[in-house]
């Protein structure tokens, strides 16, 4: 029941994102205990070799595990192509296209072990499996599910076209957020620089004050924001800045990042997230 309430919760925050809808079961963190042989028959196998994703940075396997007997088809997840062609519309001063090209390789790496947990959760298995194995696999399903959420949300407000943002968006940031949009990407650079952890750098609406939120999300771990919006999402893994700026870099990608921010994009998701919090007031007076 847990993982129903917490997938329709995902499915409707997606779609207030990009009318985008996600039918699967999920649990919101990775699971640290899987086992070797779980590892061997639920993750790696899952890893579907593709012609196009030679060059992705995962384990590839030519075949999935025989399936007793298909109970449910599962329509596959796509990994969202144009998001690629806009990416690569024009140059962008914080991602070199190769760079460009290694994040959607890993993306597309995330979506087919998505598809693939998803397909096997599908299919009957004698012997059944048990309570833990389920835990494990769908455990992995949630995370492969946050990695497509987080890096298409990054993806989408990523401009190489330099965006303004509108004097709606810069009041309602002094307002909410307590400073002005240039105040906000300083701070961003401030603080991609100074956490130095892997994950993401997140602007997020509190549902309940409108109060707008900047923090980081370590990892890929998305239950932080479950009751929170999300407006702007940076990758701050290593994979998104060495090879342009190294080791040392983040504070120059950052730098060169902000400019590419697409504020349209970010205004987009706040109106979404204002139109939430309207039919919550309207349902609590009601």
């Amino acid at each position: 029941m847990r993982l129903l309430l917490l997938l329709r919760y995902f499915s409707l925050l997606l779609l207030s994102i990009r009318c985008i809808s996600h039918e699967a079961q999920m649990d919101l963190k990775p699971s640290s205990s899987i086992s070797a042989e779980m590892k061997k028959a639920c993750i790696s196998a899952f890893y579907e070799k593709d012609p196009a994703l030679d060059n992705a940075k995962y384990q590839g396997h030519s075949r999935l595990l025989k399936p007793m007997q298909a109970k449910t088809e599962v329509t596959p997840y796509k990994p969202q192509q144009f998001i690629l062609k806009n990416l690569q519309s024009g140059p962008i001063s914080a991602m070199s296209l190769t760079t460009i090209n290694d994040h959607f390789k890993l993306y597309e790496a995330s979506v087919a072990s998505f598809n693939a947990l998803r397909r096997f959760l599908s299919e009957s298995h004698e012997p059944a499996l048990s309570e833990q194995q389920l835990q494990d696999v769908n455990g992995r399903l949630a995370y492969e599910y946050a990695v497509i959420v987080l890096h298409e949300l990054f993806f989408m407000n990523t401009n190489p076209n330099a965006t303004e943002p509108s004097d709606k968006l810069k009041s309602f940031v002094e307002e909410h957020y307590g400073k002005s949009i240039q105040a906000l990407q300083s701070d961003i650079i401030e603080l991609g620089q100074n956490d130095g952890g892997i994950g993401w750098i997140t602007l997020l609406l509190n549902y309940d004050t409108e109060e707008l939120l900047l923090g980081f999300l370590n990892g890929n771990d998305i239950s932080a924001i479950a009751t929170l919006h999300p407006l702007l999402v940076i990758d701050m893994w290593e994979h998104g800045f060495i090879r342009d700026f190294g080791i040392t870099g983040r504070k120059e990608y950052l730098t060169n990042y902000v400019r590419h921010i697409d504020w349209k994009m970010v205004q987009k998701r706040l109106d979404g997230g204002l139109k939430i919090i309207k039919k919550k007031k309207q349902k609590s007076e009601a």
